[in-house]
């Protein structure tokens, strides 16, 4: 049997749940050899220390774009410290912002009809258009650079 090396792991936002009752049945997963690692996602440094308290935690994923630098601050305050002491990896997604970073979308209008960003209210109306501004400040700099806007995400 092929053991898997990834499963999404455990939405942690709740604090208010037991993340350490979460990590015990994902460990039990791992002995019996269904999972090799454990990682969690969207979590705090709290949440981060009580679950690596139970088992070692191999990463974190978190948003992380230039937009979205909650890790960087209160509610994630010290995650990447506390992470760093841990050796826990951080995988940041959607670092291209759903794909807006790439100047690719001008309007609501070029998302396909049945795509989720059209329902995130940072992707309606005067929202969006803001977006747009600063895409544009990124396309300058990026242009400035001899880079894209995607890649000057990715890198600075």
């Amino acid at each position: 049997m092929n053991t898997p090396t990834c499963i999404n792991g455990p939405n942690t936002h709740l604090e208010n749940e037991l993340i350490e009752r979460t990590i015990e049945e994902l460990v039990k997963l791992k002995n019996e050899g269904k999972i090799k690692y454990i990682g969690i996602s969207e979590c705090s440094s709290q949440s981060l220390s009580r679950a690596y308290a139970v088992h070692p935690i191999h990463a974190v994923q978190v948003e992380h774009n230039p937009w979205t630098l909650d890790i960087e601050g209160a509610p994630g305050a010290h995650l990447p410290q506390t992470a760093r002491e841990l050796g826990v990896a951080i995988v940041a997604y959607s670092p291209l912002r759903r794909s807006i970073m790439t100047g690719k979308y001008t309007s609501i209008d070029d998302f396909d009809k049945d795509d989720f960003r059209r329902l995130i209210p940072r992707y309606q109306g005067d929202n969006f258009a803001k977006n747009l501004t600063l895409v544009d400040d990124f396309q300058r700099i990026a242009m400035e650079k001899g880079i894209t806007p995607g890649q000057l995400a990715l890198n600075e």
